[in-house]
């Protein structure tokens, strides 16, 4: 994959990753999502099902459908990571991908720790202590030098959610 490729997938990465922290900002539950990206356009697809798993697989059979030779997607849904201390904690799992030869293929993934919002209703009645926590872990090859940096210009790409970036 060319370098300009690789850190256009990043910020497509970044800008799923800010919308999918902005939908469970208030303590909602992530449907599964997609943004593809094709001439410099996104468009933005969501997948129901009675499980994540089902609508992760959902969005994998779909993908390639709306995809041409060279485009990109984001799938977006909602997990765990587990750290070093062997804690499990909530995240936000990105899966980058491209389209082809006729296929999807994966370039790796994008796995974003978060603390979730409580239920109880914070200041102004929205529920309170939506939290992203840390860097991102990258799988793939989107772990290069310059990716965390790159994503984090996505995420600010974002005109709603730009907001639940940490400084740093």
């Amino acid at each position: 994959m060319a370098t300009h490729d690789l850190e256009v997938a990043l910020r497509l990465g970044g800008f799923t990753l800010a919308h999918s922290a902005g939908s469970v900002e208030t303590g909602e539950t992530l449907c599964t999502l997609a943004f593809v990206q094709s001439d410099g356009a996104r468009r933005l697809f969501r997948f129901e099902a009675s499980t994540i798993p089902e609508s992760i697989q959902t969005g994998r059979q779909f993908l390639p459908q709306e995809m041409h030779e060279g485009d990109l997607a984001a799938l977006a849904f909602d997990g765990y990571s587990t750290g070093d201390s062997g804690s499990r904690t909530d995240a936000l799992c990105v899966e980058v991908m491209q389209a082809i030869r006729f296929d999807l293929v994966t370039l790796g993934h994008i796995v974003q720790p978060y603390r979730p919002a409580k239920r109880r209703l914070g200041r102004f009645g929205h529920p309170a202590g939506f939290e992203i926590l840390g860097d991102p872990f990258l799988k793939g090859d989107l772990d290069v030098e310059t990716a965390r940096d790159l994503i984090r210009v996505g995420f600010r790409e974002h005109p709603k959610a730009s907001h639940l970036l940490p400084s740093g």
